[in-house]
């Protein structure tokens, strides 16, 4: 697979959304069927636009490709959940631009409900994503120690951890060769000797499970990236839209509450970066499913006992039944999330049990 700026495939089951869609909502497009795509934008997302693409000068600062459709006159006001960006002409692709995190995922829930065509079951999902929270939770700890360590972002007055995987993981998964680095479409070897976790919104075509490399890549503009080498692995737990929302950092509230490495010094300033304006269209190379089941195999043991369920957090509670619609309690990764009521079926609801946080050390 080639290095290419990031962009999404704004189409269906059948192809690009032409401009016969536009306007419409996805769900009434009988002959092309949602598959994963979140071709929508609201009317604040226009400033982004404005600054990052259409305003003079934004080609000459961030030359982001794949920007045509947002020039469209009014073309946020479907609103959010219609079609709004599209790009027939160019196979549908629209540019993604970095945009924030995603937050604590509930990787009990796939927004869309749109998969991965290489993962058929929903079960092994919830167990990949909660092994992934677990190595970034005890991230260089323990048995976690081998492949993983915490690397810090940004600047004193704004630091975040995140977790790397070490190259050394995908040499012991025979998975070498699909490391990132150079390669045809650019790609740069990965700082820090690894590769981030990172989880949110999608890119390519993706739908739920897809993974892809990211990386901050060389600057195309006058706006230099200080650290071009940033590359992140991020596993998609939603749909795949222009916002690149990639939790890869932790700012003190636990695994996913920021971001930071991927953007870490690639906007025009520091504040830029902070709100969600870096303007920056990553670099993009997929990892497929089968490749990343072996690297994830490789981490925690193909019996996932280097993996296991930890006993604070989202707990089940005693007689909890298997198989429960909501799935297991470890799925969810928050207070909030644990507590929602809503979700309990016949009285069996998760219980919270506070794990002791690591603090973000300065």
């Amino acid at each position: 697979m080639d290095w290419e700026p990031a962009y999404f495939i704004s189409g269906g089951k059948s192809g690009p959304y032409t401009e016969s869609d536009w306007g419409r909502n996805t769900s009434e497009l009988k002959s092309n069927l949602a598959n994963g795509a979140d071709p929508s934008c609201g009317d604040g997302d226009t400033q982004t636009f404005n600054k990052c693409i259409l305003e003079p000068g934004a080609k000459g600062k961030y030359n982001v490709d794949y920007g045509l459709p947002f020039n469209r006159k009014d073309v946020c006001k479907p609103g959010d959940g219609c079609i709004n960006l599209i790009n027939p002409d160019k196979d549908g692709k629209v540019a993604v631009l970095e945009h924030g995190h995603f937050g604590n995922p509930n990787p009990s829930d796939c927004s869309g409900d749109k998969y991965d065509p290489y993962f058929s079951d929903k079960k092994k999902y919830k167990e990949r994503a909660r092994q992934l929270q677990y190595i970034w939770k005890n991230c260089g700890e323990g048995s976690m120690s081998k492949y993983s360590k915490i690397v810090q972002n940004g600047h004193p007055n704004d630091i975040t951890n995140s977790c790397v995987i070490d190259k050394k993981a995908f040499i012991d998964a025979g998975l070498e060769q699909y490391y990132p680095g150079p390669g045809k479409g650019g790609g740069l070897e990965p700082s820090n000797n690894g590769v981030a976790i990172s989880w949110g919104h999608g890119v390519g075509d993706g739908a739920c499970r897809t993974t892809h490399f990211l990386q901050q890549g060389e600057s195309k503009g006058s706006v230099k990236h200080q650290n071009p080498s940033n590359t992140t692995l991020n596993w998609q737990m939603d749909m795949r839209a222009w916002s690149g929302e990639f939790s890869d950092a932790n700012n003190g509230g636990g695994p996913g509450s920021g971001a930071g490495y991927l953007r870490d010094g690639a906007g025009a300033t520091r504040q830029d970066e902070q709100d969600s304006v870096s303007c920056l269209q990553p670099q993009m190379k997929l990892f497929t499913g089968d490749k990343f089941e072996k690297l994830l195999d490789t981490i925690c043991g193909k019996d996932g006992k280097l993996c296991p369920k930890q006993d604070c957090g989202c707990m089940n509670p005693p007689g909890y039944p298997v198989g429960n619609k909501w799935g297991d309690c470890s799925a969810f990764t928050d207070k909030g999330q644990c507590s929602n009521y809503d979700k309990c079926e016949k009285g069996w609801c998760c219980e919270w049990k506070e794990c002791p946080q690591k603090p973000i050390v300065p």
